[in-house]
């Protein structure tokens, strides 16, 4: 065996290492810098980048640039070149990016019975016998495959090990519990049985510590908060099913964002009556394996013709163009005779009411919890009620089921008493 091989092979400990190591380096290295990324994120939200935690992405992000940088360097050793060592890094961070946060979102979409982690790991260890078989005409790109793929292999183990051990050292989440007293005549409500309690040890242990301690919030482990979660948010929707109807060509349309007339007679007869201003998309749900499609309705109020009024909305610049909502700007307040237009049809406004132009011809009202949308449409500003998540039709063995969507927190009657329960992450 000639010393190039044996030191090729002295090299996979190094590189096992190198994934062991990323890890804690990584995780030290956000502390310092954990001011500069939610700067960086509130920078992004100010471009309409929000809803992505970047400071969570970062305890990932960052154990793959160590990764990288690690990895690079060793093999820099072996082949004293700098457009190599360049090459190594770029591409092997991509590529762990590209397959962590990948895997994640193909789970979600796709819902395997097989955790992402494994998904990767299986992935990576195509990838190093690849490198093995297919690659002995060239022995440098064959051991950097081989190589990223043991040391990312260990740290997306690494990162596995540390996410189960630090969510088992936790509380995990926590169940919590509200009486609502005895609801109205034709509010639903789910049942939950002794059995099924039974079942779920943790949510009976929350209701039994708020019937004897009148404790609203009862901490569980991590395993136990989200399959009781599951189990409630299940319940709640069987508890808002309203009819069935069969499929007869209607996803064709409904993929194409059309209400069949069919549909509409199906909600008609079974006393649901539908909005003209009805509008469909698909949506992904939480509990469904499938594609479901969600009916969402706004109302139409009234119409505008005051010719002031019109002047004041043409007036206002759109959101888009740098003049977003401030809670101090008066500037924003709704002008006078758009919102005597409201007035006018008697829906009083407060004073703090404010109007963003959020596209050419579309314009937002909100204060407080409420909120309207005038729309021009063909030349007339029809002014509408926010529009509201109303129906999710689920296909379930051939079936189109039909759902009211959830406006709030479900009602469960448990021995006698109604309740609502709700799920957190304990600090």
């Amino acid at each position: 065996m000639d010393g190039s091989a044996i030191k090729g092979k002295l090299s996979y400990p190094i590189f096992v290492l190198i994934g062991l190591l990323s890890l804690p380096i990584g995780l030290v290295l956000i502390g310092p810098l954990a001011g500069i990324i939610i700067g960086i994120q509130n920078i992004l939200c100010d471009f309409g980048w929000c809803g992505f935690d970047l400071l969570w992405a970062c305890q990932f992000l960052f154990p793959f640039l160590i990764c990288s940088i690690l990895l690079a360097l060793v093999l820099y050793y072996k082949e004293p070149s700098f457009a190599f060592a360049s090459k190594v890094f770029v591409l092997s961070f991509a590529a762990n990016t590209f397959l962590f946060f990948g895997g994640l979102s193909f789970f979600y979409l796709i819902q395997l019975p097989i955790h992402p982690f494994l998904i990767v790991l299986l992935i990576l260890m195509i990838t190093f016998i690849v490198g093995l078989i297919f690659f002995k005409d060239r022995p440098l790109f064959g051991f950097a495959l081989r190589a990223f793929s043991l040391s990312s292999s260990v740290v997306i183990l690494a990162i596995s090990v540390w996410f189960i051990l630090s969510m088992s050292m936790s509380g995990g989440g926590f169940i919590s519990i509200d009486d609502i007293g005895v609801p109205g005549e034709n509010v639903k409500y789910a049942q939950i049985t002794e059995m099924e309690l039974e079942e779920y040890p943790d949510l009976e242990k929350a209701i039994n510590e708020y019937n004897i301690n009148n404790s609203h919030y009862t901490e569980v482990n991590y395993e136990e908060w989200g399959r009781t979660r599951d189990f409630i948010e299940k319940k709640g929707h069987e508890s808002r099913f309203l009819f069935s109807i069969k499929d007869e060509g209607l996803e064709d349309e409904l993929n194409m964002s059309i209400i069949p007339e069919i549909l509409r007679n199906a909600f008609d007869s079974n006393g649901y009556k539908l909005s003209e201003y009805s509008s469909v998309y698909k949506v992904y749900p939480y509990l469904q394996s499938n594609w479901a499609y969600r009916i969402t309705e706004k109302q139409y109020l009234f119409n505008i013709t005051d010719a002031e009024a019109v002047e004041e909305l043409n007036r206002i610049s759109s959101s888009t163009e740098g003049r977003g909502y401030t809670p101090e700007s008066k500037e924003d307040l709704i002008p006078p005779k758009v919102k005597n237009s409201f007035v006018s049809e008697g829906f009083l406004l407060p004073e703090d009411t404010r109007l963003l132009r959020e596209e050419t011809d579309a314009w937002y009202v909100f204060f407080g919890g409420t909120s309207y949308r005038i729309l021009s449409e063909k030349g007339i500003l029809n002014v509408f009620s926010e529009e509201r998540n109303a129906y999710e039709i689920w296909k379930e063995e051939g079936i189109l089921n039909v759902y009211e969507t959830n406006q709030g927190s479900d009602i469960f009657k448990v021995n006698g008493r109604f309740l609502k329960f709700g799920f957190g992450h304990a600090d």
